[in-house]
């Protein structure tokens, strides 16, 4: 394929060129060999141009066009999110310069990813609109496949934004459309989509159904990966309900055959999610703490700080749980100084506030104020969502000390006055 490649390029023939470079970028997509895709890509570009007005010079803008639009999509599933805009508005300009160009699907596609983007950004209005845009354009054309993307990524903005609902709506009208065609590996995935919201709506008997549904498909077809996904789900559906024998059964099947496939990271999953049902058990919290340290050695051995940081951090909340305060401000300024390192500020935020917790507990309430104003501090540089929360737990934490007190404290701590809107509705906190 490669020297075939090379031949097409050399002599100009620039639709044989795509037609080669499609499935070679396919089997280095699934090989996860983006690094040499990202300079086949690169290195095709320099032949036929880096603009669209280079490109259009040797006749070879229909290339130019798919190589960028790959280019941003990779983008986006990697998360290089500047990137992905860069890209995707150097496709946009070229093609709203054509006729017809706002009608045009590609034109559609480019509005697909700015959603993407604005969906990984949490812009979630934004991304309504550019999904809405897309789907104007797609929604009636011949290549009812994009529609269905529009619906799936539009469902899952309202799924983000907890209008679960509409979210259910929109996944179904995905699946309508992938029932049709009939393409059974989007069909997994509309049925999962489904299996979660409708966890999320409490509608547990639904959510096993298309769960199950989905376990059909990827058994029959041996796919043990996806199977995995589907194992675990089944787990988290019957954990929500209590019944904790078949949570273990599922998260156990689970393991097992990630165990076999050598999925590292999906192992250390299910190591804390079988955590999670101990302790939500309340019987032997022990067993509970073997899973955490089972699945935390799992994470140091792949090396994912984040998560080990989080696993750090629910020993924490085990040991809180069972007011254990030492163990639990042991675990909890280990999961900090991992944030710290990592500067996950929305992490390392929460961590500090439960550290204030602690020592409110042990009514050491000048070590609580100080942890809660260092969570105050991030909440407000950073407008993160737990200032409600922080400002709740000051609050509380005034009135126990005393109004002169706090104002005086807080003055010396942080050498500026004392906030005065501490008094918040907690009503809507999630």
């Amino acid at each position: 394929l490669t020297q075939a490649l090379g031949l097409a390029l050399e002599s100009e023939q620039w639709d044989n060129a795509q037609l080669l470079v499609q499935p070679l970028a396919q089997v280095y997509h699934m090989q996860k060999r983006f690094a040499e895709l990202r300079r086949l890509r690169g290195q095709i570009l320099d032949i036929v141009g880096q603009t669209s007005e280079e490109a259009i010079a040797k006749n070879a803008v229909e290339l130019w066009l798919y190589l960028l639009g790959t280019e941003a999509s990779e983008a986006v599933d990697l998360h290089d999110l500047e990137y992905a805009d860069n890209l995707n508005n150097e496709l946009l300009q070229y093609l709203e310069s054509q006729p017809e160009g706002d009608s045009d699907p590609r034109t559609a596609a480019v509005y697909h990813q700015f959603g993407q983007v604005a969906r990984q950004r949490w812009q979630l209005d934004e991304a309504v609109e550019w999904f809405e845009k897309s789907l104007a354009i797609v929604q009636d054309s011949e290549d009812p496949s994009a529609a269905s993307d529009d619906f799936f990524a539009l469902a899952q903005v309202k799924q983000n934004q907890r209008y679960y609902t509409e979210a259910k709506e929109l996944y179904q009208k995905a699946l309508d459309i992938h029932q049709r065609l009939p393409d059974e590996e989007s069909m997994v995935n509309d049925y999962r989509a489904l299996g979660t919201v409708c966890q999320l709506k409490f509608e547990y008997e639904e959510a096993a159904n298309w769960l199950n549904r989905a376990r059909a498909i990827v058994e029959e077809q041996r796919d043990e990966e996806t199977a995995i996904l589907i194992f675990h789900q089944m787990g988290t559906v019957a954990h929500a309900q209590y019944f904790f024998d078949d949570a273990i059964s599922w998260y156990q099947q689970a393991l097992q055959l990630s165990d076999r496939l050598g999925n590292q990271h999906q192992m250390a999953v299910e190591f804390h999610h079988l955590g999670l049902l101990h302790q939500t058990r309340g019987i032997v919290y022990e067993e509970a703490e073997e899973w955490y340290l089972t699945a935390l050695d799992q994470w140091n051995k792949i090396g994912d700080k984040r998560s080990a940081g989080d696993e750090c951090r629910q020993i924490g909340v085990l040991f809180h749980e069972q007011e254990k305060y030492e163990e639990a401000d042991k675990w909890y300024r280990e999961a900090s100084g991992i944030f710290e390192e990592i500067a996950d500020v929305p992490r390392l935020a929460r961590t500090y506030g439960q550290l204030s917790m602690i020592a409110e507990s042990q009514d050491n309430i000048t070590d609580a104020l100080e942890w809660a104003t260092r969570t105050y501090d991030l909440a407000v540089n950073h407008n993160l969502s737990v200032i409600i929360q922080v400002k709740s737990h000051l609050s509380r934490l005034r009135d126990t000390y005393g109004h002169e007190n706090f104002n005086s404290w807080w003055l010396d701590f942080t050498g500026t006055e004392a906030p005065e809107d501490l008094d918040v509705d907690t009503s809507k906190i999630i």
